[in-house]
């Protein structure tokens, strides 16, 4: 729908940056999309803060000091799954 701002937090500390995004909406129409799935909760000391959902998208995780191979973009449940294959892609 046009002018519809869609937020799909990964964990639950995107939930309440998402909170806030959505309280300071005076006209536009918002959803909140959650998932019944128990997702873990990211540590936000290894990756990038949670406020960055206020700008739409963010880069949670990086390639230090080097070309990606591979770009893997998720948002919601999938998030975790993306960090899974991140922490698999850097340990080797």
């Amino acid at each position: 729908m046009p002018g519809l701002i869609m937020i799909r937090p990964a964990d639950a500390n995107e939930v309440t940056e998402a909170w806030k995004v959505i309280m300071q909406l005076h006209h536009e129409p918002a959803v909140l999309v959650l998932t019944r799935q128990a997702v873990p909760t990211i540590d936000r000391t290894k990756y990038a803060p949670a406020a960055g959902l206020a700008r739409g998208a963010y880069i949670i995780a990086d390639a230090s000091n080097r070309d990606p191979e591979v770009i893997l973009i998720g948002t919601g449940s999938e998030v975790s799954l993306c960090l899974a294959a991140y922490e698999q892609l850097t340990a080797e």
